[in-house]
């Protein structure tokens, strides 16, 4: 079957045309049994010539590698049907095509063909006519036979398309594209115009003999309308690939991909045999490239410079050259492309000239690249170079995706993707998870510039010591992880004390010398896990045993995590949980602490357990932030607690809520667009919603958060940094927060009754916030002592058990009637006693 289809197109048209002149033989004899009469022999020699002019102006529509010809032959046809005979008709139609033939160097089984193709058409038109006029009987006059003579000329041009059609189809051994509905209304257009004109020739002929002049302007409009429609035809079918062409470019996403759209779309678009880019070596790029398209492949090196491209981009102008130059040099690289013309234009970026785009061998034999193909290849170069731009642009994207900013290392996405893919391929695997000691007092002393030409040394160090099939990666913060393709633990061993020894030299920071010293925690696989996600787990569970030890190395073993049933038990139920929406918000309200006026709620998670009861924020939180569950989970607290805020709203309660977030959400790309989504769904101003988030969590990573924790400012939202005081490089940090309020952290609150010097802590951090215009909010207020002299340090905001502790709303509501509290009603703080007699002191750890 298939070397059956291979030979349509050298064997196809040479058969038709077979069958063709057969179908003229049987056509003629029928003709001159029926048809009666055979005219002048003069109308010979005047219809020759006019078919032969109607050969020659015509209308080509290039189609890849046949052109499709529409031509003016209907206005003699019509004439010669209504004002000659039959046998003269027949004859000059063929005479006519195969001078015209002749003539225009058609090579001879296309000769043949048009012979052939015509004759038949020609004779079936005829016939046609015969019956039609009924031409024994009525005279070539009047309506009918002018009715007749334009169906059997469109008979026979229809005729003639279709077996054009089939020999296309055949020659490109594929079915004909969507153009052929293009040629199909240009030819019913002009037929009907030609066949309108040859009516019009016939009245004239038939009138008096100055009207017959009329003939000669009538044709040079008509040629002159159809030679302008023709360009015009061709600059919309150009222009239509030229859409396609910067279509495709603006679709690209990889540079193969690019180049492989790009150059099939200039073959095209250029009606050429093939296109080739080709970039020479530079600064950029030590050893160049080159791509090449043609009919049949796609081949990426090409290679194939030479002088015409040094030429055009030595000068930067076009050119265009074809096998009868003189120039010896191009003659002999013409022959070493194999090809008889070529068109060459300069390709060109930001930088100026990076390449050369080419194309070589118009398709259509009829015609060769002209200058108006020099300048439709160098717009296609314009749109070229922008694909190229784009496609790097998405590569360098796609590289950002998997890689640290500032290392150059791989990042977590891309080392569990090298994870992922070497477990199920069954391959050994040892991960080694490593974190730096005392980094961040390393990073709070000498600032974190040097805390990143520390991580940047670390991770040359990592590099240099790694087996060069070994794949190092930064998960974040001073967290590193490695990736061995074996699975023997002595061999992980010895590799870990390597990375040891290679982090113990000196490193110089800051006009000081440190050195830095590391925990490694290894799982190997398939020994301690067959999953990724659970390998790197048990990596992490060695490393932090490591570290409590204070060991250098540890290997994962069993008595590290008697809890991992429990906890994997745990996992499984939290992510049904929140399916089945078991988790419920409490609020914890936030007093003034001026004028005792309800400053808002804090909201805070709590997991209704169907065996296990009340499920406390300090199992499940960092539980849900190591499985993966913390996005889900914030997206349901957000959800729940705006969506209570809207209610408070609708009762006329001006009650902002404050959100707990963890900092993989600020690492999350799409949390911004999130929480504008929850926001406008819910109806609720931004500056209703404050985020909370600790101050260690969000300074361990506080380049990549600041993108997005400006964005959430931007948009309207409030920041509050929570747990301040307990982080490292507090005060010299906190002016770098977007961050609208600092929350002190509980350990200084809850000792101020009794230590002097957490009260003059808590008192400085009030006046820095205040001096950097924050608001300042105390949490774990438990007495009336402490509530005075957070007021008489002038601290804005009070929160805890001394107010209330988290409550469901439905209680939080009672809990403002039973103190006469609304949205701008002040707060009567009663003192320890009553507070905890209505709501019996506990120890309530905050979500």
């Amino acid at each position: 079957m298939e070397s059956w289809r291979a030979a349509l197109p050298r064997y196809g048209p040479h058969a038709l045309t077979g069958l063709l002149s057969i179908a003229a033989v049987a056509l003629i004899a029928l003709a001159v049994d029926v048809v009666p009469g055979s005219g002048r022999p003069w109308d010979l020699l005047w219809l020759t010539v006019a078919f032969l002019l109607a050969d020659m102006l015509v209308l080509k529509l290039e189609v890849r590698r046949q052109t499709l010809v529409v031509h003016f032959a209907e206005i003699p046809l019509v004439v010669g049907l209504l004002v000659s005979g039959p046998v003269w008709l027949v004859l000059a139609r063929t005479l006519g095509v195969g001078i015209g033939g002749v003539l225009g160097k058609l090579p001879p089984y296309k000769w043949f063909f048009n012979v052939a193709l015509y004759l038949v058409a020609t004779t079936l038109a005829v016939l046609s006519f015969h019956v039609l006029a009924d031409d024994t009987h009525t005279s070539h006059h009047g309506a009918a036979a002018a009715a007749a003579a334009a169906v059997s000329t469109a008979a026979a041009a229809l005729f003639e398309f279709v077996v054009v059609q089939v020999v296309i189809a055949l020659v490109q051994a594929r079915p004909p594209s969507r153009q052929i509905m293009l040629a199909l209304w240009t030819l019913v257009l002009s037929g009907a115009v030609s066949v309108l004109t040859g009516l019009v020739v016939v009245t004239l002929l038939q009138g008096q003999v100055w009207q017959r002049w009329l003939l000669v302007p009538l044709a040079v409009v008509i040629y002159l309308a159809y030679r302008a429609y023709s360009r015009l035809l061709g600059r919309h079918l150009a222009l239509e690939r030229l859409y396609e062409m910067a279509r495709s470019a603006r679709s690209s996403t990889d540079r193969q991909q690019a180049l492989e759209a790009l150059l099939q779309r200039v073959r095209d678009v250029l009606n050429a045999e093939e296109a080739r880019i080709v970039v020479p070596p530079d600064e950029h790029s030590p050893y160049g490239w080159s791509a090449r398209s043609w009919e049949d492949g796609f081949e990426v090196p090409a290679g194939g410079d030479g002088v015409l491209h040094e030429l055009v981009r030595s000068s930067g102008a076009p050119r265009l050259v074809s096998s009868g130059t003189n120039d010896p040099a191009l003659q002999r690289w013409l022959r070493e492309r194999g090809a008889r013309e070529a068109i060459v234009v300069a390709l060109s970026g930001e930088a100026g000239i990076i390449g050369t785009l080419e194309v070589t061998d118009h398709l259509a034999e009829v015609r060769p690249f002209g200058p108006a193909d020099v300048e439709l290849l160098e717009t296609l170069a314009a749109h070229a170079g922008f694909a190229l731009e784009n496609s790097n642009l998405l590569e360098r994207l796609q590289y950002d995706a998997t890689h640290d900013p500032l290392t150059g290392l791989g990042n977590r996405v891309a080392f569990v993707d090298a994870l992922t893919a070497a477990l199920d391929g069954k391959q050994p695997a040892a991960v080694c998870m490593l974190d730096l000691d005392e980094f961040k007092d390393i990073n709070d002393a000498l600032g974190h510039h040097s805390g990143d030409r520390l991580l940047h040394l670390v991770a040359e160090r990592l590099s240099a010591a790694l087996p060069e099939a070994a794949l190092v990666a930064r998960f974040g913060g001073d967290e590193f992880g490695v990736l061995l393709h074996t699975a023997e633990q002595s061999v992980a061993e010895q590799v870990a004390r390597r990375i040891v020894e290679a982090l113990a030299e000196p490193v110089p920071l800051a006009e000081a010398v440190i050195h830095v010293g590391a925990s490694i925690g290894v799982a190997l696989a398939p020994e301690h896990a067959h999953d990724a996600a659970v390998l790197l787990q048990r990596a992490e569970i060695a490393m932090y045993a490591a570290k409590e030890a204070g060991r250098d190395l540890r290997v994962f073993d069993s008595t590290l995590d008697d809890g991992t049933p429990r906890r994997l038990a745990l996992v499984a139920e939290l992510r049904d949980a929140l399916r089945q929406s078991e988790l419920v918000v409490y609020y914890q309200p936030k007093v003034r602490l001026d004028d005792e006026e309800i400053a808002g709620v804090e909201a805070l998670v709590r997991w209704h357990h169907p065996t296990r009861g009340i499920v406390g924020p300090d199992d499940f939180i960092p539980l849900a932030e190591r499985s993966g569950l913390i996005e889900p989970l914030t997206g349901v607290v957000l959800e729940s607690s705006l969506r209570q805020c809207r209610a408070w709203l609708d009762e006329g309660k001006h009650v902002p809520v404050a959100v707990n977030i963890s900092v993989r959400a600020l690492l999350d790309p799409g949390f911004v667009e999130q929480v504008a989504r929850v926001l406008e769904r819910t109806g609720v101003a931004p500056a209703m919603l404050t985020l909370e988030l600790t101050e260690s969590s969000v300074m361990s990573d506080l380049p990549r958060c600041m993108g997005t924790l400006h964005q959430l400012v931007a948009s309207g939202v409030r920041i509050s940094v929570d747990d301040f005081g307990t982080g490292w490089s507090s005060l010299s940090q906190l002016r770098h927060l977007p961050a609208s309020e600092v929350k002190i952290d509980k350990s200084f609150i809850l000792a101020m009754a009794t230590d002097e010097h957490d009260i003059a802590v808590v008192g400085a951090i009030v006046k820095l916030a205040h001096d950097l215009g924050k608001r300042v909010v105390a949490e774990g207020i438990e007495d009336k002592l402490t509530w005075r002299k957070l007021a008489d340090l002038g601290c804005d905001v009070a929160q805890g058990f001394f107010l209330s502790r988290p409550l469901p709303p439905e209680r939080l509501a009672a809990w403002m009637r039973e103190n006469a509290l609304s949205p701008g009603h002040p707060v009567d703080a009663p003192d320890a006693a009553v507070r905890r007699k209505a709501y019996p002191l506990r120890l309530v750890s905050r979500g």
